[in-house]
């Protein structure tokens, strides 16, 4: 006679197998999921304290802001890119949808850093063995279309059949990511050198376009300036590594008005410690330290740094770099004359 196994006894197997098959199930579930892959993405999702789209969506849409330019709408800009970075965190997500019909004013600092989170969340999908497409409606706007092929998203993320020649006649494109050299070659010219002697060129490139070139002094206090940006960039960030992009675009679209003027655009950027961040770390006897630490105290007397209601002793980056791109633009003709020839 067949001997039969105490209920009981097959109850607590069943229940066994079904621990084992959730355990299976969190596991895939957890494989799923894109954790930070890199810095670049942690810095970008850091940006805002907002949270990422419902974590079951398989599509993220996004409206690109009508003012999408760092320099005019720095947080609104900064808010939306950090919502694009933390798509990173949706493990259900198959589709990300971009709409900048209704752009009106963009500029290549949010285009290249739109362009940055799209592709790291892309590519943190793809090493979880997953696939994102990246979809979208460009601007109305030939000139605005040609930058976002050029250097923005459609260009971070190399898309078959949208890609452009950059280099047309009518544009200056200027595209160069460095870090610090490892091993030095004697004769040899390093990568930050080679960025400044490229940019260089890329300026020189630029005005060509009015007929001009840059003086010979011109060309030495660029490369000093150059050198000192970059020298900071891999000395106090924090990071290794360092982006600089220019872009200029002379051509005539028939959308917009021809005689508009054109700015040639520059971004060097680097992920890591903020001027905010460096300061804060300061000893109380460094130079520089002493330097700001007055105009610190005046502006907390005038309540310049007080905050919804709470003191803020750390600077924002912001600021600083609206005044850098204002007095950019307000040289004088005699200045202008005497870097130009």
């Amino acid at each position: 006679m067949k001997k039969t196994k105490d209920p009981i006894f097959l109850l607590e197997k069943r229940t066994e197998r079904h621990q084992k098959r959730k355990k299976i199930r969190a596991k895939s579930d957890t494989e799923k999921k894109l954790p930070f892959q890199n810095r670049k993405i942690k810095y970008l999702c850091s940006i805002s304290n907002r949270h990422a789209n419902d974590k079951y969506s398989e599509k993220a849409d996004f409206t690109v802001p009508r003012n999408f330019s760092l320099i005019e709408n720095p947080d609104e800009t900064l808010s939306f890119i950090n919502q694009v970075a933390k798509t990173i965190t949706l493990p259900h997500l198959k589709t990300i949808y971009f709409d900048h019909r209704d752009v009106i004013n963009h500029d290549l600092g949010a285009e290249l850093l739109l362009g940055f989170a799209a592709s790291e969340v892309k590519l943190a999908a793809a090493n979880r063995n997953r696939e994102i497409r990246i979809v979208g409606h460009y601007p109305s706007s030939e000139r605005k279309k040609q930058l976002i092929k050029a250097l923005g998203v459609v260009k971070r993320l190399d898309l078959d059949g949208h890609r452009i020649d950059t280099g047309e006649e009518s544009l200056e494109v200027f595209d160069f990511e460095g870090a610090p050299e490892t091993v030095y070659r004697s004769g040899s010219e390093d990568r930050k050198n080679r960025c400044v002697r490229k940019f260089v060129e890329h300026i020189n490139a630029c005005v060509s376009h009015m007929g001009k070139k840059l003086t010979t002094a011109a060309v030495e206090s660029l490369t000093t300036y150059m050198g000192e940006v970059i020298g900071n960039a891999e000395d106090h960030s924090g990071e290794s590594r360092w982006y600089v992009y220019g872009y200029l675009d002379e051509g005539n679209h028939n959308d917009e008005d021809t005689s508009e003027v054109h700015f040639c655009e520059i971004v060097i950027f680097n992920f890591g410690k903020t001027f905010s961040d460096t300061f804060t770390e300061l000893d109380e006897e460094s130079f520089s330290f002493k330097v700001a630490h007055p105009y610190v105290k005046a502006h907390e007397k005038k309540g310049f740094l007080i905050v919804d209601g709470q003191l803020k002793t750390s600077l924002h980056w912001s600021p600083c770099k609206e005044t850098s791109a204002a007095n950019s633009k307000t040289k004088t003709v005699t200045e202008e004359e005497e870097l130009l020839i």
